[in-house]
């Protein structure tokens, strides 16, 4: 997959400079602000592209149903406050 294939229904933001975050057609993207009481949906997992091209997914998980469990391949899960959801990378392999 690459970023243009992404485009297809797909909402994406651009975070930084050369990197574009999308979710899948009908996900859309965490809310910013959070939606308040638990709102929102229970997890997203998001494309990364760097450079338009795919280089990782972001993993995030509602804190109400974070219990310390790893991502994928074992790494910890961070808190991102800004969505009010935890969350971590999951590389390309």
């Amino acid at each position: 997959m690459d970023y243009t294939d992404a485009l297809a229904g797909w909402s994406c933001i651009e975070p930084g400079p050369g990197v574009i975050v999308c979710a899948p057609p009908g996900m859309g993207l965490p809310s910013i602000p959070p939606v308040p009481d638990k709102g929102g949906a229970p997890s997203y997992t998001l494309a990364a592209f760097v450079d338009h091209h795919f280089d990782h997914h972001v993993k995030f998980l509602r804190p109400d149903l974070f219990h310390d469990q790893p991502c994928v391949g074992g790494e910890p899960m961070d808190y991102f406050a800004l969505l009010d959801y935890y969350h971590c990378i999951i590389p390309v392999r």
